[in-house]
């Protein structure tokens, strides 16, 4: 499979709700207005991967001013202004939010994600940002704490027989060098059959972020 990155054009607005439809349930998908807006307010930030000429998957981002002393505990919406960005977006800020990564169904599991991830991260370096953050609902934790109790705080930290982490929105974004920095009760709240707990996950620029020591 040869996969393409690049940016998106405004003309590929349908085609991106294309993506949306085939990927999300009906309460999760971003019309095309919103899809729209984000193009308008940070095209820079709008990547689509393409099969053969064919959009199968895309992400979008904005720039925001994030201070990691205090972390990002906020809802999706209020992070994303509802999906729109044009209330959030700061060209001033010193971090990328990745506002959205959507892969049809059938692309999933070919690394797609994977390398869309890595385009941010080539963008937030083009652009001399500090850092790339990305906010997720864990419906995981939902479903194991109804069949077998288990604190937020505990689950995040489950591990695999091969000590890669249990949850497997956690394990992908671990594998693409992302690390968890905060728990987020009611990420998504608001929307339909939201997951009582979201996380924060981010990667640190290593030519701008160094480790702190004492």
């Amino acid at each position: 499979m040869d996969i393409n990155v690049h940016n998106i054009t405004p003309g590929e607005v349908l085609a991106m709700f294309a993506v949306e439809l085939q990927a999300w349930p009906k309460n999760l998908q971003a019309p095309p207005e919103k899809l729209k807006s984000r193009i308008a307010n940070f095209s820079e930030g709008v990547f689509g991967a393409y099969d053969e000429g064919h959009l199968v998957a895309d992400t979008t981002s904005q720039i925001i001013e994030y201070n990691p002393e205090t972390g990002l505990n906020k809802s999706w919406s209020e992070i994303t202004d509802g999906g729109f960005i044009s209330g959030t977006h700061n060209p001033a800020g010193n971090a990328l939010y990745i506002v959205s990564i959507t892969v049809i169904p059938k692309y999933q599991g070919h690394g797609i994600g994977t390398k869309l991830i890595e385009k941010q991260k080539e963008l937030a370096r083009e652009k001399g940002l500090e850092y790339v953050l990305i906010g997720f609902d864990l419906e995981g934790y939902d479903e194991y704490n109804n069949s077998e109790p288990i604190s937020i705080e505990n689950y995040v930290n489950l591990k695999r027989n091969d000590q890669q982490p249990f949850d497997p929105k956690i394990r992908f974004y671990t594998r693409c060098g992302l690390e968890l920095i905060n728990i987020i009760p009611n990420f998504s709240a608001g929307s339909a059959h939201a997951a009582k707990y979201g996380v924060m996950f981010q990667w640190k620029n290593p030519e701008l972020v160094g480790e702190v020591t004492e």
